[in-house]
Protein backbone atom coordinates (compact mmCIF):
# COMPACT_ATOMS: atom_id res chain seq x y z
CA UNK A 1 0.00 0.00 0.00
CA UNK A 2 1.34 3.00 -0.77
CA UNK A 3 0.20 6.85 0.66
CA UNK A 4 1.12 9.15 -1.48
CA UNK A 5 1.03 12.89 -0.61
CA UNK A 6 2.57 16.49 -0.24
CA UNK A 7 3.89 17.23 3.52
CA UNK A 8 1.49 20.17 4.32
CA UNK A 9 2.69 21.86 7.45
CA UNK A 10 4.36 18.74 8.44
CA UNK A 11 1.60 16.49 8.18
CA UNK A 12 -0.65 14.72 5.97
CA UNK A 13 -2.78 16.95 3.45
CA UNK A 14 -6.47 17.08 5.02
CA UNK A 15 -8.29 14.86 2.45
CA UNK A 16 -6.00 11.92 3.65
CA UNK A 17 -6.52 12.34 7.17
CA UNK A 18 -10.05 12.44 6.52
CA UNK A 19 -9.68 9.26 4.30
CA UNK A 20 -8.14 7.42 7.40
CA UNK A 21 -11.25 8.91 10.19
CA UNK A 22 -14.12 7.83 7.25
CA UNK A 23 -12.85 4.30 5.94
CA UNK A 24 -9.25 3.49 7.60
CA UNK A 25 -10.61 3.39 11.00
CA UNK A 26 -13.94 1.24 9.37
CA UNK A 27 -11.22 -2.02 8.49
CA UNK A 28 -8.95 -1.58 11.34
CA UNK A 29 -11.67 -1.39 14.33
CA UNK A 30 -14.23 -3.83 12.08
CA UNK A 31 -14.95 -7.23 12.54
CA UNK A 32 -12.46 -8.14 9.78
CA UNK A 33 -9.33 -5.94 9.01
CA UNK A 34 -7.65 -7.17 6.07
CA UNK A 35 -5.17 -4.78 5.82
CA UNK A 36 -3.17 -7.04 8.80
CA UNK A 37 0.47 -8.12 7.53
CA UNK A 38 0.27 -5.31 4.38
CA UNK A 39 3.56 -3.04 3.83
CA UNK A 40 2.50 0.51 3.73
CA UNK A 41 4.63 2.81 1.91
CA UNK A 42 4.72 6.54 2.59
CA UNK A 43 5.63 8.64 -0.03
CA UNK A 44 5.94 12.66 0.02
CA UNK A 45 6.93 15.51 -1.48
CA UNK A 46 8.36 18.66 0.69
CA UNK A 47 9.03 22.35 -0.71
CA UNK A 48 11.92 22.45 1.42
CA UNK A 49 15.20 20.99 0.83
CA UNK A 50 16.31 17.58 2.76
CA UNK A 51 18.94 18.87 4.70
CA UNK A 52 16.11 21.28 6.36
CA UNK A 53 14.54 17.95 7.74
CA UNK A 54 16.96 16.87 10.63
CA UNK A 55 18.07 17.96 14.19
CA UNK A 56 19.39 21.37 14.83
CA UNK A 57 18.27 22.32 11.13
CA UNK A 58 15.39 24.90 10.54
CA UNK A 59 12.68 21.73 10.66
CA UNK A 60 14.57 20.04 13.19
CA UNK A 61 12.87 16.70 12.33
CA UNK A 62 13.88 14.03 10.12
CA UNK A 63 10.90 12.42 7.88
CA UNK A 64 10.86 9.29 10.18
CA UNK A 65 10.06 11.70 13.34
CA UNK A 66 7.72 13.72 11.43
CA UNK A 67 5.84 10.56 10.36
CA UNK A 68 5.44 8.70 13.30
CA UNK A 69 1.56 9.06 13.39
CA UNK A 70 1.28 7.55 10.18
CA UNK A 71 3.56 4.59 11.60
CA UNK A 72 1.33 4.71 14.65
CA UNK A 73 -1.50 4.19 12.54
CA UNK A 74 -0.17 1.44 10.66
CA UNK A 75 1.14 -0.36 13.90
CA UNK A 76 -2.33 -0.08 15.41
CA UNK A 77 -4.12 -1.77 11.76
CA UNK A 78 -1.74 -4.79 11.92
CA UNK A 79 0.39 -3.17 8.92
CA UNK A 80 4.19 -3.00 8.34
CA UNK A 81 5.88 0.22 8.19
CA UNK A 82 8.78 0.23 5.15
CA UNK A 83 11.17 3.67 5.34
CA UNK A 84 9.31 6.58 3.39
CA UNK A 85 10.65 8.17 0.26
CA UNK A 86 10.34 11.63 0.29
CA UNK A 87 11.69 14.13 -2.39
CA UNK A 88 12.82 16.95 -0.89
CA UNK A 89 12.68 21.20 -2.64
CA UNK A 90 10.00 19.99 -4.45
CA UNK A 91 9.82 24.46 -5.10
CA UNK A 92 12.99 24.39 -6.44
CA UNK A 93 13.50 21.24 -8.19
CA UNK A 94 15.04 21.00 -11.67
CA UNK A 95 13.83 19.17 -14.38
CA UNK A 96 17.10 16.19 -14.16
CA UNK A 97 16.58 16.16 -10.01
CA UNK A 98 13.02 15.25 -11.08
CA UNK A 99 13.98 12.70 -13.37
CA UNK A 100 16.17 11.53 -10.99
CA UNK A 101 13.35 11.05 -8.19
CA UNK A 102 11.43 9.17 -10.35
CA UNK A 103 13.70 6.80 -11.25
CA UNK A 104 14.38 5.96 -7.40
CA UNK A 105 10.69 6.09 -6.75
CA UNK A 106 10.37 3.83 -9.91
CA UNK A 107 13.01 0.94 -8.31
CA UNK A 108 11.60 1.52 -4.67
CA UNK A 109 8.38 0.37 -5.71
CA UNK A 110 10.26 -3.19 -7.44
CA UNK A 111 9.68 -1.30 -11.06
CA UNK A 112 13.51 -0.73 -11.37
Amino acid sequence: IVWQFPLYWYSVPSALRDWQDQVLSAIVYGKENFLKGKSVLAAFTAGAAEKTFRAGDLNGFGADEMLRPLQMTVNAAGMRWLPPFGVYGCGTITDTELAEAAVRYKERLGGG
